[in-house]
């Protein structure tokens, strides 16, 4: 695979990734204000957020090889 085409992939998933955090930060902190809560998240649920994000990016990259 040419360099250009790796660059230009890990810059776009990059900021695709990026992006995606952002919402979905915007979205529990406005979930959160909406209920009446203090904190967005719990430890725990911060831990099962994390544990699905990386079972998910292990699917589409294909699993650990």
């Amino acid at each position: 695979m040419k360099s250009s085409i790796k660059t230009i992939t890990l810059v776009i998933g990059t900021a695709l990734g990026a992006l995606l955090g952002f919402e979905a930060a915007r979205t529990l902190i406005k979930q959160s204000e909406a209920a009446g809560k203090s904190t967005p998240v719990t430890a725990s649920q911060a831990l099962q957020v994390g544990l699905g994000a990386l079972g998910l990016l292990r699917q589409v990259s294909g699993g650990l090889k």
